[in-house]
């Protein structure tokens, strides 16, 4: 400890350091300690659907199983849901105080990944201080999510850790970025195809480089194969499947529309075009302008910099994977017709970039002028940065929809049900209700489910065969169908409260349907029109988006088919013929009127 305070005295500048990540800590103290629930919807948020697979390995489900449907895959890969697992292991605190705590030191962490990548790279600490606060604002340091995790502190890290082995070439090294390549690979499924492809294309590009020195060629490629091995060996424990089983095929038209329709060139051109813009040209507020224009003058140094050092060579390369990876659908998608999700790949090559070139920027002026030569101007710029920062971060406290509704309790039959569901029944308990509502069962408890919003399912699972059997049990009078798919999917339980119709449609005040929320739905085909009307199912047909929040011109639509409950009765929607299946064994009450029950299937 005395070594590190002596460490800390021997520059100044450390003191700066560690006040800035004092500010973004104590910001992530201030935000959450206002916090009284998840800053996301209740029904379909992604940090709801977070904190059920955090749930779903807490009561004891398999880390590599699906959280919400049984014999799936995980949606959300899960090395942010072990950390949070543990981190309530070791503390005793329930799920969401542990997502909400934990958050205020990856915000610490994160801060201080990048900060110590750009400082790393560039040696000017004001200058990675800068870059790290232009990059992360307070808001995104509040890690709640598996994404953010892989985006601002796995991922950085892997960038690291392979530059440094590639400029030691010691095999230590190898294997520490192997690790880290394998963890960063089980955090977030496009982390291993960014990660893969940007170490693949590097070795490529340094064996080029060397191509007339056989000794540092043979060198180079011991060393990656290493760390390949290390990391592929790891990942297998998710990517087996998707591989080898799946061979990387999706269910059908999965990435058609939960994804934008980049079989669009509208689309692919204004998706990149907008990235391009968002780095070099995007002025909303003070700290993104100061980045952009640092950007600018990053960029043009990149061509102007004749050093060609291991340094330039490794930038040079991260910023043509990141082009190749950016670009990649305008030949992937007529050739072969599909992408590698370029939206998120954006996600996770954008920080690294702005690093780079900002950084790039602060020194090309420290080089052409005297501006930054006493550390004045330098610090000037790094509190101007933070004040905005920290003003910006609290105008979303005090004005986001979703930042309010945090600090809000969470709805009292909701904490009632995950009471009586995670004290009565066993992890892989399989519920039944509206896709919304089963949403609500899987995130508060862990428990399984028959059928859920679409987008918060395994890609490589069919769900179309689950929304049918979600159609049967609850609409039609088949009751020979309806019994075989009770016992093929092994449900057990049937979740009902107040909302359960306001969850598949919107009404207006005479009960009429305005628009959907999230009902059962299916594709239109003929095979399905005539499922449903054999089955005296209701249902309309409508071109429109499959996932209500994945809309508008740059999402395809379909051809679907809505289902209806069978009743429009609000206490009991599905067919009079269900219920001789239904036991209560719970339900809660509120005003005189029960709001939520619990049934057992028999």
């Amino acid at each position: 400890m005395k070594k590190l305070i002596e460490k800390i005295r021997q520059d100044k500048l450390n003191y700066i350091v560690i006040a800035v990540a004092l500010v973004y800590f104590l910001s992530a103290i201030f935000y959450i300690s206002k916090l009284k629930q998840l800053p996301s919807p209740l029904l379909g948020g992604d940090l709801y659907y977070q904190l059920g697979s955090i749930n779903h390995i807490i009561h004891g489900g398999g880390i590599f199983a699906g959280s919400n449907v049984l014999g799936s895959l995980p949606v959300y890969l899960p090395i942010y849901s072990l950390v949070i697992v543990l981190f309530s292991l070791l503390t005793g605190l329930d799920t969401i105080k542990s997502m909400l705590i934990s958050s205020t030191f990856l915000s610490l962490i994160s801060f201080l990944v990048l900060f110590f990548v750009s400082y790393k790279l560039f040696k000017n600490k004001l200058f990675a201080l800068i870059a790290a606060s232009l990059i992360l604002i307070i808001k995104e340091a509040v890690i709640l999510k598996y994404t953010a995790l892989a985006t601002y502190i796995l991922f950085p890290i892997l960038f690291l850790a392979l530059y440094y082995t590639i400029k030691e070439k010691k095999k230590s090294y190898a294997i520490i970025t192997g690790v880290i390549y394998g963890i960063c690979s089980l955090s977030h499924g496009v982390a291993f195809i960014v990660g893969s492809i940007f170490i693949g294309l590097t070795y490529l590009y340094f064996i080029y480089i060397h191509r007339k020195e056989k000794d540092e060629i043979k060198l180079l490629t011991n060393i990656f194969l290493i760390l390949i091995i290390i990391g592929v060996l790891i990942a297998q424990l998710y990517w087996f499947k998707p591989i080898f089983v799946y061979h990387g095929q999706t269910s059908e038209n999965y990435l058609n529309w939960n994804n934008q329709d980049f079989s669009s060139f509208d689309v692919q051109k204004d998706f990149f075009l907008g990235k391009l813009k968002f780095i070099f040209f995007y002025f909303a507020n003070v700290q993104s302008a100061i980045a952009s224009i640092l950007c600018i003058i990053g960029i043009i140094s990149v061509f102007m910099i004749k050093t060609k050092n291991t340094l330039k060579h490794y930038i040079d390369i991260f910023l043509i994977t990141s082009l190749v990876l950016l670009l990649h659908h305008f030949v992937t998608r007529p050739l072969i017709g599909m992408d590698l999700y370029p939206v998120r790949i954006a996600d996770f090559l954008i920080p690294i970039i702005q690093i780079i070139l900002i950084c790039l920027g602060l020194t090309y002026i420290s080089k052409k002028t005297k501006l930054f030569h006493k550390n004045i101007v330098p610090v000037i710029l790094l509190i101007v940065i933070l004040v905005f920062n920290v003003a910006s971060f609290n105008s979303y406290i005090k004005n986001d929809k979703w930042a309010l509704q945090g600090q809000v309790e969470l709805p009292s039959n909701a904490l009632a049900l995950e009471d009586y569901v995670t004290q009565n029944t066993e992890v892989n308990d399989v519920f039944i209700s509206t896709n919304e509502l089963n949403f609500l069962v899987n995130a508060l408890t862990g428990r399984k489910v028959l059928n859920s919003r679409l987008a918060h399912n395994d890609p490589f699972l069919e769900m179309e065969p689950r929304m049918k059997a979600a159609a049967i049990i609850l609409y039609s009078n088949n009751e020979e169908l309806r019994q075989q798919y009770l016992e093929e999917y092994d449900i057990k339980y049937l979740y009902w409260d107040i909302s359960w119709i306001s969850t598949d449609y919107i009404l207006d005040e005479q009960g009429r349907i305005i628009n959907r929320y999230d009902p059962i739905v299916l594709f239109d085909t003929v095979e399905n029109r005539e499922f449903l009307t054999s089955n005296n199912i209701e249902f309309f047909p409508q071109n429109t988006w499959v996932d209500p929040a994945l809309n508008g011109d740059e999402y395809k639509k379909f051809d679907l088919l809505f289902v209806l409950p069978t009743r429009k009765d609000f206490l009991q929607p599905w067919d009079a013929s269900l219920d001789s299946h239904l036991e209560e064994v719970w339900k809660y009450d509120e005003n005189n009127m029960t709001i939520s029950r619990v049934y057992l299937i028999k």
